[in-house]
């Protein structure tokens, strides 16, 4: 059985029926009283952030977690799919666990996964990739005096604010973070 006390920062619990990870601990004590463990914690389900005090009588569970880095083939309407390099095993990742960062998903990259008792829940994304531009519209005389941009649709499906120099079939480079563009490729 553990205890409040025993939290500790990138450990994950189960907290109402889902897996939390702790994202800060602080232990507190009241002048009188019993003191209390503070957390804040990310439901790893929905992304959603909470402060959680925890008295030190109380359980809390830990969930199993492993990490693993598995390389992205491809997609379907199971959900994506991933290899392990090692194995060479394939491993299904449902759409609603990438979420919205799904275009950020190329083939041959290897990506951290986070499984919470044996069920994948995160996905960790590398700073910046390689994406293909497949539309993208011409550029009007006289536009290029200035730093204008304009909305390239690159093979993934996402939509990036490139320079007017970039062109169909460039390759560019995206930051995952914020999904802006960084350079050509």
């Amino acid at each position: 059985m553990a205890t409040p006390n025993d939290l500790r920062k990138g450990s994950v619990i189960d907290y109402q029926s889902s897996p939390h990870v702790v994202l800060e601990v602080v232990h507190r004590a009241n002048g009188r009283g019993r003191g209390f463990v503070q957390a804040t914690m990310r439901n790893l389900h929905n992304n959603a952030s909470t402060v959680v005090k925890f008295m030190s009588a109380e359980v809390i569970t830990f969930c199993e977690t492993d990490n693993s880095k598995l390389e992205f083939s491809y997609e379907d309407e199971v959900g994506c799919h991933f290899m392990n390099p090692t194995s060479f095993e394939d491993v299904v990742i449902p759409a609603d666990v990438i979420g919205e960062n799904k275009g950020y998903l190329v083939s041959n990259i290897i990506y951290d996964i986070r499984s919470v008792n044996g069920k994948p829940v995160q996905i960790s994304f590398p700073g910046s990739v390689e994406l293909l531009v497949v539309e993208a519209p011409e550029v009007v005389r006289g536009d290029t005096a200035t730093n204008v941009l304009k909305v390239a649709k690159t093979d993934t499906g996402i939509e990036v604010k490139v320079p007017a120099f970039v062109k169909i079939g460039d390759k560019i480079k995206v930051s995952t973070a914020d999904g802006s563009y960084i350079s050509r490729a």
